[in-house]
């Protein structure tokens, strides 16, 4: 019979006062992030460093990160299609020779092709900022690998069970009392 684990697989992250910093599970280093779980049964101190690493732990991708990304794809279609317009409404040398020589009365309009460019200006800009935005973003949830996962349910496991045994070796009855008897 399978029975359900003490606590899930979905740690939450918090920070702790430096003075409060204690060594890194992985590295021993001191760290003053905590990962607890999500019903604070357990809890471990670790490095920021660490929490890049896909093979000790995965963020949890909120709504807010998942619409990040979906607006920047958004803008890197946009920014393809822009250039792809710009390509082909892009002047001849010929047109603009002629242009030259044609009186510019009309030069305060711009022509498409300038308005494309200042379009893929904006376009790009929004999508530095927003590609910045992407790279910047602070995860609060993680889940472990699942080898750490399970090594943390043995440990939790473990001390459970080296907690029952020093109760049961420190209550009356344990050890052998010395007999009582006198000798004759």
């Amino acid at each position: 019979m399978n029975k359900a684990p003490p606590f899930p697989n979905k740690y939450n992250i918090r920070l702790v006062a430096a003075n409060d910093s204690k060594s890194c599970t992985i590295c021993y280093k001191p760290s003053t992030t905590v990962l607890v779980s999500d019903n604070q049964a357990d809890f471990f101190y670790t490095c920021p460093q660490h929490l890049l690493d896909e093979h000790f732990a995965t963020p949890i991708q909120p709504q807010s990160y998942l619409d990040l990304v979906k607006q920047k794809e958004e803008l890197e279609a946009k920014k393809t299609q822009l250039e792809k317009d710009i390509e082909l409404e892009k002047p001849y040398l010929w047109n603009k020779v002629s242009e030259y020589w044609q009186k510019s009365d009309n030069k305060k309009e711009k022509s498409k092709f300038e308005k494309l460019n200042d379009e893929l200006k904006q376009v790009i800009e929004q999508l530095s900022d927003k590609q910045k935005e992407v790279s910047e973003f602070k995860f609060k949830v993680y889940k472990l690998n699942l080898d750490i996962y399970k090594n943390r349910l043995m440990l939790t496991q473990k001390k459970k069970y080296q907690k029952e045994r020093y109760e049961k070796m420190h209550s009356e009855g344990f050890f052998p009392s010395a007999p009582k008897n006198d000798i004759a």
